[in-house]
């Protein structure tokens, strides 16, 4: 690939500078198109690969079985995507046409994801961990949580509630 002299050289100098950057450019496709050089770069996102609960050890599990690849953030937010369509399925005993109260369903959710807990807020944002992440190996393996519950504020948001 072409770009990878040039993230190899991204996550080098970020490394050190002993740098953080942002969650989605260590995420697995990025880790391994960047290969070793990755490894110590920290991150902050909503999930880490090696999450210890049960709900993401479900989950990798299952989608190695099924896809024959590891799990990544990406098919964890398709994942926390169907979840939270169940929900308001659930809610409306599946008439998609109660549109309100399907909405009100999943505004309600709570979601045992392999993120962790997920909930969603008054503006639809999500109530969720945010996790210190540093590369290994290609992987992002939990450093700590860096913030629980966070729950962005919405300001100027115009939904109505």
């Amino acid at each position: 690939l072409i770009l990878t002299p040039l993230i190899e050289r991204l996550v080098s100098t970020a490394r050190k500078l002993r740098r953080s950057s942002s969650g989605s450019f260590s995420s697995s496709p990025n880790c391994a198109w960047a290969r070793n050089a990755a490894n110590g770069v920290r991150t902050t996102l909503h999930y880490a690969d090696n999450l210890d609960n049960p709900a993401n050890k479900a989950f990798l599990e299952a989608f190695m079985k099924k896809t024959n690849a590891v799990g990544d953030i990406y098919a964890v937010q398709g994942y926390d995507a169907a979840a939270l369509l169940e929900a308001g399925l659930i809610g409306v005993k599946g008439d998609m046409a109660a549109r309100k109260e399907m909405t009100a369903a999943m505004e309600a959710a709570k979601i045992n994801s392999p993120r962790g807990p997920l909930a969603f807020n008054k503006a639809h944002n999500p109530i969720q961990n945010i996790y210190l992440r540093e590369v290994k190996n290609g992987r992002n393996e939990l450093v700590k949580i860096a913030q629980a519950n966070v729950d962005d504020p919405a300001r100027g948001c115009k939904l109505p509630g």
